[in-house]
């Protein structure tokens, strides 16, 4: 027998629509879940004690409009409402950005504390969580829902930048977010970071296996470190990359804070891979159990509202309890009764 949604659901599912009408801001200001991971990375940028770190983890924070597109007009809004990932993949939603972000700052933190106690080493914490919160930070720009987002379809907006032909467009073998890496890169360049910031921010890929060589680890044609940086070197003033030019390959950058940022980063893995697909399935279900179209702009904006307020991850969670149908009426119970999952 086919899955089916009461009434009530029907009725609440068209509320959520309503809601979500009003905007990605709005979306986002809402949830107590992008509330927690707003407020987790704002707090450890805040309190950084390096002058240096600070001022540019800030800077970024509140102003993330790239140097190639002085137009954008981002601001710190843009950083708190923008999505974690490409679109529906990990953290898709508004307010997506800051919960990856407070997740990969509070497992960096974590881990420091571990290899300091196990291994006794000295983690130099200010520059590895100025390195976890700046590593996704032009996400704010590249997956846009402020000032600009694709209402048309309901869905982050890319600027043309980004975009196939333009100057930090995607590329690599990994084909969905790549060019937010360079992005960093450059920008922080361009702001004049310090070079250890700059190599412990980009750690998308490990810089332990020089991928120029074609390591066994890094498949050929790949974004790594090495290639990412090298575009982004082209592509600032010859001002902006001189400093850095000679720097990028240089072991002390190689450093501890930057390997715990690489290892910190993974949550993008199972929200991505193993939780977005469940979640998205049981969300279909529910679509089309309300007689909506997959992909639509009512569909979108459904997957908006529901994922800023329940990540895929605890759909998931639900998922590995109850199956299928388990997960399907946590949705439908979310979108009657909010209340757990909303700012008061």
């Amino acid at each position: 027998m086919a899955w089916k949604l009461s009434s009530l659901g029907h009725e609440a599912l068209r509320q959520r629509i309503g809601e979500a009408s009003m905007g990605p801001v709005a979306l986002a200001q809402s949830s107590r879940l992008v509330a927690w991971g707003r407020d987790t990375v704002r707090r450890r940028a805040e309190a950084i004690t390096d002058r240096t770190l600070r001022g540019i983890v800030l800077g970024l924070l509140d102003n993330p409009t790239p140097y190639c597109d002085p137009q954008a007009g981002l601001s710190r809004l843009s950083f708190e409402v923008a999505a974690g990932g490409s679109w529906l993949g990990h953290h898709p939603y508004p307010g997506g950005l800051v919960v990856h972000t407070g997740i990969n700052l509070r497992r960096a933190l974590d881990s420091a504390a571990l290899y300091r106690e196990v291994y006794d080493l000295t983690v130099d914490e200010d520059l590895l969580a100025a390195a976890v919160i700046l590593h996704d930070v032009m996400k704010a720009y590249t997956n846009q829902f402020y000032p600009r987002w694709d209402d048309r379809h309901g869905c982050f907006y890319e600027p043309e930048t980004v975009r196939k032909g333009g100057l930090f467009a995607k590329w690599g073998d990994v084909r969905t977010m790549g060019h937010h890496n360079e992005l960093v890169v450059a920008e922080m360049m361009v702001r004049e970071a310090p070079p250890e910031l700059v190599f412990a921010t980009h750690c998308h890929q490990d810089q332990y296996a020089d991928s120029r060589r074609n390591h066994r680890f890094v498949p050929p044609g790949d974004e790594t470190w090495e290639r990412t940086v090298e575009e982004a070197l082209r592509k600032v003033p010859d001002t902006a990359a001189a400093p850095y030019r000679d720097t990028y390959l240089d072991e002390r950058f190689r450093t501890l804070e930057a390997g715990l940022n690489y290892l910190s980063d993974g949550d993008w893995v199972i929200t991505g891979a193993k939780a977005g697909p469940i979640a998205r399935k049981a969300l279909v279900a529910v679509i089309e159990a309300a007689g909506l179209v997959t992909d639509s702009r009512e569909a979108n904006l459904t997957a908006l509202w529901l994922f800023s307020k329940l990540d895929p991850m605890r759909i998931l969670g639900e998922w590995q309890l109850g199956g299928l149908a388990a997960a399907q009426d946590l949705i439908v119970a979310s979108l009657i009764d909010p209340s757990d999952l909303v700012v008061s």
